[in-house]
């Protein structure tokens, strides 16, 4: 079978891909320290200041951006929250679930 072509992209591109995904990480943690534990994708692509569109680009889904708030800022979130995160990596998982929790109102499938 054969493999589909890939796409190049330049060093340019991929580094501003990457700084875009950042800023909407980072729009979404700041909009949670403001108190709006459920940001919409149009209110996070505002804060970032990029349009709306990247959020799905980046994630496909606004759900999925929240697992990746869960996952990779757990800690910056529980902050926001008045929690302490912890670094042990036994509480990693737990401390990534209440986020999860917090954002969706639903648990994760285990």
């Amino acid at each position: 079978m054969a493999q589909p072509k890939r796409r190049y992209v330049s060093g340019f591109r991929r580094r501003k891909a990457e700084q875009t995904r950042e800023a909407l990480l980072d729009a979404a943690v700041a909009l949670i320290e403001a108190g709006d534990f459920r940001p919409e994708a149009s209110a996070i692509a505002a804060r970032a200041g990029v349009h709306k569109s990247a959020v799905n680009r980046h994630f496909t889904a606004l759900h999925l951006l929240h697992r990746v708030v869960a996952r990779e800022r757990a800690g910056a979130v529980l902050d926001a929250l008045g929690l302490v995160a912890m670094e042990d990596a036994r509480t990693a998982a737990l401390q990534g679930d209440l986020v999860w929790i917090v954002m969706t109102g639903a648990r994760r499938a285990s």
